[in-house]
């Protein structure tokens, strides 16, 4: 089906209601979407997958029996984020979820943090939760430390889970980088889930983001700096450190 600049596909249904479904956005990644969606699976029930006007073959490859839903942009228009989630969410609406996740297309829960995840849309007195989003660095096994604020020893929390809602938005005054928590709650809980992400994993995607972001947002309205990107040498350490450590 067609609606204006939006194209989009009912795929599948399965059971309902679903207890977890992924949202997700791609701008070309060909290359990665196959597997996020194997891994996507493994944690989730279903996909809502918005393809923001990719030119390669994202939209080609992005096939899954457990894909709910997907939705293609015509054309990219730009860096705005907040539309973007919020477009996910009017569609979140109509899906018979408990739970909801952002995910983008380049992060991946990590294996160890999935008995966490199962545990915690069990719960029933917590409406969003917080996860912890590691940056991976040069390989799979190795984490980024020395990253700017808001991230603390490489990992920065943000709300990633929330319970489905009547009304769900995201209200903010920035198009990027705000706070993905789609309505007021003070049932806010943090727990030892680490998602890896694969954005800056080699030094070509990470001048790839530096062009875009900068491009983007030439005047620092949504982060400082972007300077950590260009950075030839950086503080690593293993991501399985981080079972060892205290909670935080």
């Amino acid at each position: 089906a067609r609606a204006g600049h939006l194209e989009f596909h009912q795929l599948a249904l399965g059971k309902s209601p679903y207890e977890l479904v992924v949202l997700v956005q791609a701008y070309n990644e060909e290359d990665f979407i196959t597997r996020f969606l194997a891994e996507a699976v493994a944690i989730a029930d279903g996909i809502v997958l918005f393809d923001d006007g990719s030119t390669d073959r994202t939209n080609e490859f992005a096939s899954h029996e457990k894909l709910i839903l997907k939705i293609r942009k015509k054309h990219n228009d730009g860096f705005n984020d907040l539309a973007k989630r919020n477009l996910l969410l009017s569609f979140a609406q109509l899906i018979p979820s408990r739970w909801f996740i952002f995910l983008d297309v380049d992060e991946i829960v990590d294996e160890r943090s999935r008995p966490a995840l199962e545990e915690v849309i069990k719960r029933s007195d917590a409406d969003v939760i917080e996860a912890g989003i590691v940056q991976m660095w040069g390989d799979e096994e190795h984490i980024r430390v020395d990253l700017p604020p808001p991230s603390v020893g490489g990992v920065r929390w943000t709300p990633k889970l929330f319970r489905k809602k009547e009304q769900m938005r995201i209200l903010s005054s920035k198009r990027h980088h705000f706070k993905l928590t789609p309505y007021e709650t003070d049932k806010v809980e943090r727990t030892r889930i680490i998602i890896r992400h694969y954005g800056n994993i080699s030094r070509e995607r990470r001048l790839m983001r530096y062009e875009r972001y900068t491009q983007e947002d030439p005047d620092r309205a949504y982060q400082p700096s972007y300077e950590h990107l260009l950075a030839e040498e950086a503080t690593l350490k293993p991501i399985k450190i981080l079972y060892e450590e205290t909670d935080p």
